[in-house]
């Protein structure tokens, strides 16, 4: 997957475009999608009025880390809701990309 850079806004311009594109479709990723803003909300501190990609950008220090806190906050939601499979795939993207990676 080719998102155009690490950085939130392209991943935020990655998903609108895919979820335009798959719906109304039967694609169970977009269900996963769906109760991901709320589940971030309920995780991190900012406005009600923030959105879950607003929410990530408000709680780091620059692309890299929202990008890569993006991947971290799915991962754990995915574990949440008991997608293994869907979080093990996430999981060896970011172990094989070291551009994905904090330290």
């Amino acid at each position: 997957m080719y998102i155009g850079g690490v950085s939130l806004s392209d991943m935020i311009i990655f998903i609108s475009g895919w979820s335009y594109a798959v719906s109304p479709s039967t694609v169970p990723e977009i269900e996963l999608l769906a109760d991901f803003e709320a589940w971030v909300m309920n995780k991190l501190v900012g406005d009600t009025s923030d959105n879950w990609a607003s929410r990530i950008e408000r709680n780091t220090n620059n692309d890299l880390e929202a990008h890569n806190l993006f991947y971290y906050l799915f991962c754990e939601y995915c574990k949440d809701i008991s997608q293994i499979p869907l979080f093990n795939k996430l999981t060896r993207l970011i172990e094989d990309n070291p551009r994905l990676r904090t330290h």
